[in-house]
């Protein structure tokens, strides 16, 4: 995971397109939807914690893939504003 967020983080100052920015929005924000996840069911172990959890992620996960497939139906707009 650490690794993962490490290459995203140094995948993100050399973007081209608005499109890539929303998918790494969505790792970031999947990654932190996550954390905050494990860390209640660190807390509060329970089978309705953890039901509550996966919820709560797969609502911020579907919610992150809607937003970026309609961007993905939109003419490219790059980031700068030039081609590269």
């Amino acid at each position: 995971m650490v690794a993962l967020i490490a290459w995203v983080i140094r995948f993100a100052p050399v973007l081209v397109y608005y499109t890539q920015l929303f998918v790494i929005m969505f790792v970031l924000t999947m990654m932190v939807s996550m954390f905050l996840g494990a860390s209640v069911y660190l807390f509060y172990p329970s089978s309705l914690s953890l039901s509550a959890i996966l919820g709560e992620n797969m609502f911020v996960m579907v919610l992150g893939l809607i937003y970026v497939f309609e961007n993905l139906q939109r003419p490219a707009k790059t980031v700068s504003g030039v081609w590269w």
